[in-house]
C-alpha cells in the first residue's frame, strides 16, 4: 500500500481559543480549547501490504501523525504579601536534559501520536472490505496544559509566596507520516504550531495565588502553513525518525524539579523579560 501524495489534504478544523488561567484545587492551570487538524487522502494498493483495520498499531504499514516539542518556556513568579516576605522565580525548563522531545505515550509501545484511544480517529485505516483505492479520513488533536502551585515557601524568609505572574509557551512540529517499512518513516507533510499563556494575578499577592488572572499581550495560538515533506531541521528529523521509545515530553517535563531563584525582597528576575526563542 502507498499514499497518493497528490490527494493529501490537511485542514485546520479548530483553532485553540479561550486562553485562560484558572485556580483548580491548590494549583493554577493554564488552559485553552484544543487544536484539531483533519486529514484526508487516498491510499493505493501496490501489492506490498494489507490493511489491518482491526488494530492499525500492529500493522506493517500505517499512516498517522507524529509530533515533537521543539521549544518550551515555563516559569512562574511568586511574591509574598509584603516585600519583606520575598519572592521567587521557578524555571521548569533549565534542568531539562532533552530540549527536543517526542510527544507520545510510551505505554502504547510505539512512537505515534494518537489523538484518542479510538485508532480510527488517529490513523488512516483502509477498509479491507472495499476495493482499492481507499479514501481515508482521520485527525490530529492536542490540548496542552501544565499545572503550577498556587503558593510556595520562601526558604530565605520562611514566608509564603503566592503566584503573581507566569509564562508557559510550547512549540511543536507535527507530521503526517507513513510507515513504509520496518523503522522507515516517510513524512509527507509537516506543520509548526505554538501556544502561549502569559498571565498575571489581578490584585497581586492579595489574591493569594488563586486569581483571578489576566492574560498579558502575546498570549494565544499560532500555526504555520502545511508544508510538503519532512521538516528541514536535522535535529527535529532525528527525533521524528527515531523508532526507539525515547523519553516523552511528559517524562522530560515531570522528571525534573524547577530551578529556584530566591530573593528576600520584591524584585523582577531577568528571565521574566527574556523573549522566547525562535524556531
Amino acid at each position: 500500500m502507498r499514499v497518493e501524495d497528490s490527494t493529501i489534504r490537511l485542514t485546520l478544523a479548530q483553532r485553540p481559543g479561550n486562553f485562560r488561567a484558572s485556580y483548580v484545587a491548590g494549583a493554577v492551570r493554564p488552559k485553552a480549547s484544543p487544536i484539531q487538524v483533519d486529514a484526508a487522502c487516498t491510499i493505493k494498493d501496490d501489492g506490498k501490504g494489507t490493511p489491518n483495520s482491526a488494530n492499525p498499531r500492529l500493522a506493517s504499514w500505517k499512516l498517522g501523525f507524529m509530533q515533537a516539542r521543539v521549544l518550551e518556556t515555563n516559569w512562574a513568579y511568586y511574591r509574598g504579601a509584603s516585600p519583606s516576605d520575598g519572592c521567587q522565580l521557578h524555571d521548569k525548563v533549565a534542568r531539562q536534559a532533552v530540549p527536543i522531545c517526542r510527544d507520545y505515550d510510551p505505554a502504547l509501545n510505539h512512537v505515534w501520536y494518537e489523538v484518542s484511544r479510538n485508532t480510527a480517529d488517529a490513523y488512516g485505516v483502509p477498509d479491507p472490505a472495499v476495493k482499492p483505492p481507499w479514501p481515508v479520513t482521520f485527525h490530529f488533536g492536542d490540548e496542552p496544559q501544565q499545572d503550577m502551585p498556587e503558593r510556595v515557601a520562601n526558604p530565605a524568609t520562611g514566608q509564603a509566596n503566592f503566584l503573581d505572574e507566569a509564562r508557559v509557551s510550547m512549540a511543536f512540529v507535527t507530521t503526517l507520516t507513513e510507515l513504509a517499512g520496518p523503522g522507515r518513516f516517510v513524512h509527507h507533510r509537516h506543520f509548526f504550531w505554538s501556544v502561549i499563556w502569559h498571565f498575571k494575578a489581578v490584585g497581586g499577592p492579595a489574591a493569594k495565588g488563586q486569581g483571578p488572572f489576566t492574560l498579558l499581550p502575546g498570549s494565544g495560538f499560532w500555526i504555520s502553513a502545511f508544508r510538503h515533506g519532512a521538516p528541514v531541521n536535522s535535529r527535529y528529523r532525528a527525533v521524528l525518525d527515531d523508532a526507539n521509545l525515547t523519553p516523552s515530553c511528559n517524562d522530560v517535563s515531570q522528571g525534573v524539579s524547577p530551578v529556584q531563584h530566591t530573593a528576600t525582597d520584591w524584585r523582577r528576575f531577568p528571565l521574566m523579560d527574556k523573549k522566547d526563542e525562535i524556531f
